[in-house]
């Protein structure tokens, strides 16, 4: 397959984690932080996706971190925005009694 063909291809693949970066953004119910590395890392990935495996590995490695930041910030996870998607998704979160 020639570079250009690789390249077109990663670009469409990377599109739908792109979008869903943005989306990540737009909802403000996780971290906009991550939506943010999710969108730049897959663009990042698809940059690179003919150089050498150190810099794929360093691309992937940001969609990584953004997709393990979502993961930390879901209900049950102790973060601070827990009670952001509990509300988001329908339940009644307790306030706490300071």
């Amino acid at each position: 397959m020639a570079l250009s063909q690789r390249i077109e291809c990663r670009s469409v693949a990377s599109q739908p984690g792109t979008l869903l970066g943005a989306a990540t953004v737009r909802a403000d119910v996780l971290p906009r932080w991550t939506g943010i590395m999710l969108a730049v890392g897959m663009a990042v990935m698809a940059a690179t996706s003919g150089l050498p495996d150190v810099l794929r590995t360093l691309s992937a490695g940001v969609r990584d971190l953004a997709l393990a930041g979502m993961g930390a910030s879901l209900p049950g996870s102790g973060s601070p925005r827990s009670g952001t998607l509990r509300r988001a998704a329908g339940y009644k979160v307790p306030r706490e009694r300071v």
